[in-house]
């Protein structure tokens, strides 16, 4: 995991009366259940200083119907499909510090089909607020971002010959585009995430 910050962007944080993350990441490299067990383990783990708190319906809703398959029949979710006429949603829900030292957390996920991440599709994400937005703008919006990459073979073909390296710069392009800011640097905290280590292929 690396961190890379700008001295701008802790000013802003400062600021900010939660701090909201976005977690980004291309077809199949975990981000429905990275988000679906850190909010399990959240409400079942006595010894966690952060009990978790989800007040959207589709947010709670979404976490329990996958909860519910890798619990029962050990089996993970299938790849999003969104209909042409479906705007893609934002789940989101925070972490609260049981001690309330420290501000509230918000995790914001995309659920979105592979061909956002390709190129292929052009349509806006709908969040919180139900505001229309591109994945740059809404990013943009974020104090931090955690982009979640797959290491494994079958998962790196799903992107049809495109690199993360190439996902990532196009992305980070089309942020910098979508900012009033025209400042090369980044203006977010960032952490990449490599996903699926305990898979023999990785492990």
């Amino acid at each position: 995991m690396t961190f890379m910050a700008r001295t701008q962007q802790t000013t802003q944080l400062d600021q900010a009366q939660k701090i909201r993350l976005g977690i980004w990441g291309p077809p199949n490299s975990g981000k429905t259940v990275y988000m679906t067990m850190l909010c399990h383990y959240l409400r079942v783990a006595e010894s966690s200083p952060w009990k978790v708190e989800v007040t959207d319906k589709r947010t709670i809703e979404y976490v329990t119907q996958n909860l519910s398959l890798i619990r029962t029949k050990g089996e993970f979710m299938c790849g999003t499909e969104i209909r042409r006429d479906e705007s893609p949603k934002v789940y989101s829900y925070k972490l609260k510090h049981k001690k309330g030292i420290t501000r509230d957390v918000e995790l914001n996920f995309f659920d979105l089909p592979g061909e956002f991440y390709l190129g292929g599709d052009q349509r806006e994400i709908v969040d919180e607020s139900d505001r229309r937005l591109s994945i740059a703008q809404y990013l943009n919006k974020c104090h931090g971002i955690l982009f979640l990459l797959s290491p494994l073979d079958e998962d790196r073909s799903s992107l049809e010959g495109t690199s993360y390296y190439d996902l990532l710069e196009k992305l980070l392009m089309n942020m910098q585009s979508a900012r009033q800011s025209k400042s090369p640097e980044l203006e977010q905290y960032v952490a990449f995430c490599i996903t699926k280590v305990d898979h023999p292929e990785v492990y």
